[in-house]
């Protein structure tokens, strides 16, 4: 439920082109999401104090080191739970003009591509 609520926090941010708030959801969103893959408890409070966020807390930058030494690293969560995040990470970078980062983000993106059956319609 904090996931959820997380990401649909980001994608209410997005459509008010609150983007910086929108980035900051949606990577919370990613690390609790990868916290309950791996069996650690989210504190509830936490989850419901980043949904009212609205200011900056990350930066490009932060998130591409994030995704080097993150998820990707750990590889824990579903191939798909992990495409649409850096999906939604690349569209929102070039939705603010960094199609540099947009494009590194989707390179990222293929390690779980590559890891789906080639007959799944997120390949």
């Amino acid at each position: 439920d904090e996931v959820v609520g997380l990401i649909e926090a980001a994608l209410t941010s997005r459509r008010l082109r609150r983007y910086d708030a929108a980035r900051t959801l949606l990577l919370q969103a990613h690390q609790f999401w990868t916290k309950i893959a791996v069996g650690t408890e989210v504190d509830k409070n936490e989850a419901a104090d980043a949904k009212s966020y609205s200011g900056a807390g990350s930066s490009w930058d932060s998130v591409l080191k994030y995704f080097d030494t993150g998820d990707l690293a750990q590889d824990v969560l579903p191939s798909e739970v992990g495409l649409f995040f850096l999906c939604e990470f690349a569209s929102l970078s070039s939705a603010t003009g960094e199609d540099g980062v947009a494009m590194q983000l989707l390179w990222r993106a293929r390690h779980y591509s590559d890891r789906l059956p080639s007959s799944h319609p997120d390949t």
